[in-house]
């Protein structure tokens, strides 16, 4: 069945972003990527889209509220709406303790993961509380349930992105519109640190990271009118990570 809506997706030219705006336009909807990625990397994904169904690309930088706001009035001015939001765009930052982190390097991964998803969300909820319908989903991590001693910003903005997801699941209930955070564990993607790609894979209980496309259907599933009644919540999509003592 077709489903015809519209899709923005940030980080959407690479990664779990990429994935997520294949399954869309597999499912027939239009779709809008949008990402400060490289014009290489922008133009393989588009190449990459494009077979598979209407999809537009405009530059992003989630960390720039203007740059926020533009984007979803271009894709209304293209399309009519945003009848779903995937809040994918991030970064992990340095794996560096807080003692020896560089500071203003916390502040931008912060200023990305958590200030990027209220400016998207906020913007974006706009319109879809005026037509009264809409989901945005967020991108959280189990690193905003358990803690390490590196990456403090990643934590810090993991955990409030759980946290503004609630905030707007509240706010935007009443207008019909539905907010819901994923959380996957270690995904291949290009902040995957490959030096631990061998210990993470002993706490998945595959015995091995997951792939993108995993985590995009994750995405594509919450979208949907069956999972109506998720809303307020993260999701955990972390392949059993978070369920055992560190042992598997």
């Amino acid at each position: 069945m077709k489903e015809d809506r519209c899709v923005l997706i940030t980080g959407g030219t690479s990664g779990i972003g990429l994935e997520t705006a294949k399954i869309f336009l597999k499912h027939g909807n239009k779709v809008v990527v949008a990402s400060i990625d490289e014009e290489e990397t922008v133009g393989r994904a588009m190449d990459e889209l494009k077979p598979l169904g209407e999809v537009t690309y405009f530059r992003l930088d989630v960390a720039d509220e203007k740059s926020c706001k533009d984007v979803v009035d271009q894709t209304v001015g293209t399309y009519g709406a945003v009848d779903v939001l995937c809040n994918i765009a991030g970064i992990v930052g340095e794996l560096k303790t807080p003692l020896e982190a560089d500071l203003q390097k916390v502040n931008h991964v912060i200023q990305v993961d958590l200030m990027g998803t209220i400016y998207m969300s906020v913007y974006a909820g706009r319109y879809m509380k005026e037509r009264g319908k809409g989901v945005i989903l967020n991108t959280s991590s189990i690193c905003g349930f358990l803690a390490s001693n590196v990456s403090v910003g990643y934590h810090g903005a993991k955990a409030g992105v759980n946290l503004i997801t609630k905030v707007f699941a509240k706010e935007l209930a009443p207008d019909g519109i539905r907010c819901v955070a994923v959380a996957p564990a270690t995904v291949r993607t290009r902040l995957m640190d490959p030096s631990i790609e061998e210990e993470a894979s002993t706490l998945h209980m595959k015995h091995r990271v997951e792939e993108p496309d995993e985590i995009a259907g994750v995405f594509h599933l919450l979208s949907l009118d069956g999972a109506s009644a998720i809303n307020g919540t993260t999701v955990m999509a972390e392949d059993g990570f978070c369920s055992f003592k560190g042992v598997w």
